[in-house]
């Protein structure tokens, strides 16, 4: 997906979601990923706008679309990350 398709996404899911649930995303995070530009190119190629995008860009999303408490980890071994981000309550 491309940017606006992912603000969409997020807000369909925190509606989704119940009150002070959490949203778990695995992604290859442009910037903090080895593997983010390899993966990017590999978007680009087989879909209309898929990409890669930085956490400050998840982030922004995430809060957009009204989560809280946004935390992003690495996946050990991966080259991936996970972002957390929680519903209200």
């Amino acid at each position: 997906y491309g940017p606006e398709e992912n603000r969409a996404l997020f807000i369909r899911m925190r509606r989704s979601l119940a009150p002070g649930g959490t949203l778990v995303i695995r992604e290859f995070l442009r910037g903090m990923s080895e593997d983010a530009a390899l993966f990017a190119v590999n978007m680009l190629v087989l879909t209309p706008r898929g990409g890669t995008y930085t956490a400050t860009e998840y982030e922004s999303w995430l809060r957009e679309a009204g989560f809280e408490a946004v935390e992003i980890l690495p996946v050990p071994g991966r080259g991936t990350h996970l972002l957390f981000a929680r519903n209200p309550q």
